[in-house]
């Protein structure tokens, strides 16, 4: 969804600015052992609905392979047809790591001293949701509904003929 994307790519564009703003002015962390608890207990939740995801990935790919080599996770999220696992594994998976950064971040700025890991964190956070935005919008160019856009916006009536259904298509 173009929404969407748009959101994590702002979210990615605001942890990038507040976390170079944090590298050029570090501040005290105040308290990390709050925030060390606030992103445990993200970690568990998002921990529990990444596993129900990859139970479901490791159900569909169970015996199949690709070239004579079992599908693996990477492959999966390239070609998955199924937007629920793909996008559940793929968020879920994200916030995972960005949870780890954040606490690498925390760790070091609040119990080590290291002014700059708070910072350092965001930036990294903000890389990470900005690749995740990219990788989403390409698959979405990829996918049935995208190739049906690009199709509708060069040619509507060749679209038309070739049985898109433009209203439908165009309203998603």
């Amino acid at each position: 969804n173009a929404s969407v994307g748009c959101a994590t790519n702002s979210r990615g564009a605001a942890s990038i600015w507040q976390g170079a703003h944090r590298l050029l002015s570090p501040g005290e962390m105040h308290r990390p052992w709050v925030s060390l608890g606030v992103i445990a207990a993200s970690a568990l939740f998002e921990g529990l609905s990444f596993r129900t995801a990859f139970r479901e990935y490791r159900r569909v790919v169970r015996g199949r392979t690709v070239r004579g080599r079992p599908i693996g996770l990477w492959s999966f999220l390239k070609g998955s047809k199924d937007p629920n696992v793909f996008a559940t594994l793929l968020e879920d998976g994200a916030a995972l790591i960005g949870l780890g950064l954040a606490a690498l971040g925390v760790i070091g700025a609040g119990l080590m001293g290291l002014a700059w890991a708070d910072g350092a964190a965001s930036v990294a956070i903000g890389v990470l949701l900005l690749l995740i935005t990219i990788f989403c919008s390409l698959r979405m160019r990829d996918s049935r509904l995208g190739r049906a856009w690009i199709a509708i916006r060069e040619d509507e009536v060749a679209a038309a003929a070739m049985g898109i259904p433009l209203m439908r298509t165009k309203t998603w």
